[in-house]
């Protein structure tokens, strides 16, 4: 499902998603787990609607920050971050 959203040529054509945006995407793939932050993440408010979604992506070790404790959710992920959050995401599927 997660690879069909990324490789569909209509979203291809679009300019990079914000980390943020595909964070949401891939928690939610995964059934949007209810879940607890470890750790605080210094540039994304607890009470935002992704805050939930970047923290399972870092702890899930799919998407990490990006330096002294930021997740950098504005800033557009590059294609081979997305291919290692891909694979990494494949391997918790156990593919």
């Amino acid at each position: 499902l997660v690879l069909l959203l990324f490789l569909n040529p209509a979203v291809a054509a679009e300019p990079p998603a914000a980390r943020m945006d595909r964070a949401v995407q891939l928690w939610g793939s995964a059934g949007a787990v209810p879940f607890a932050a470890g750790g605080a993440i210094s540039d994304v408010a607890r009470n935002d609607d992704g805050a939930t979604a970047a923290a399972w992506c870092r702890e899930a070790g799919l998407l990490l920050g990006t330096g002294d404790g930021r997740f950098s959710p504005d800033r557009p992920l590059t294609r081979e971050e997305l291919a290692v959050a891909l694979r990494r995401y494949a391997r918790i599927l156990g593919r």
